[in-house]
C-alpha cells in the first residue's frame, strides 16, 4: 500500500489529490473484496439470500429422464423461437398495413360524404330550397 500511495503522489499523470482519492479508492476495494469473501460457510448475503441461492443451484442439478438438465433449452427450440418470433413481426407489419388502409378508406368516405352534402347544398340552392 505504501509503495502505491507513494506512486500515487509522485505521478506526472494525476495531481496528488488526485493520486490520493485513487489510494483512497483502492482502500475501499479491498476492504470490499475482504467482506465479501465468506468465513465459516457465512456469506457475504443474508440467510434469505443463501437460501434463495441454494434453491437455485437446486433447480439447476435437476435433469430430466435422460440426464439433460431441466434448464436447458435445446438449439432446435432456440430456431423455432427464432421463427416464431419473425412471423410475429410480420403479423404485426401486415396487422399495420391492415390499419393503415382502414384510414385510408375512412378518410376517403368523410371526403365522398362531404361531397354529397355540398351536392345536395347545390341542389337545395338550385331547386329554391334553403
Amino acid at each position: 500500500m505504501d509503495a502505491i500511495a507513494k506512486a500515487a503522489s509522485s505521478s506526472s499523470v494525476f495531481d496528488p489529490v488526485t493520486g490520493m482519492l485513487l489510494l483512497g479508492l483502492l482502500y475501499l476495494v479491498t476492504e470490499l473484496v475482504k467482506h465479501v469473501t465468506y468465513r465459516k460457510n457465512q456469506y457475504f448475503f443474508g440467510e434469505e439470500d443463501r437460501h434463495m441461492l441454494e434453491k437455485l443451484s437446486e433447480q439447476h442439478d435437476r435433469v430430466d429422464q435422460d440426464g439433460v438438465p431441466l434448464w436447458y433449452v435445446p438449439r432446435s427450440l432456440i430456431s423455432l423461437e427464432e421463427k416464431s418470433l419473425e412471423g410475429i413481426s410480420l403479423l404485426i407489419k401486415n396487422q399495420e398495413r391492415v390499419v393503415d388502409i382502414i384510414d385510408a378508406i375512412s378518410q376517403h368516405l368523410k371526403d365522398i360524404r362531404s361531397t354529397q352534402d355540398e351536392i345536395r347544398r347545390d341542389i337545395a340552392r338550385l331547386s329554391g330550397r334553403n
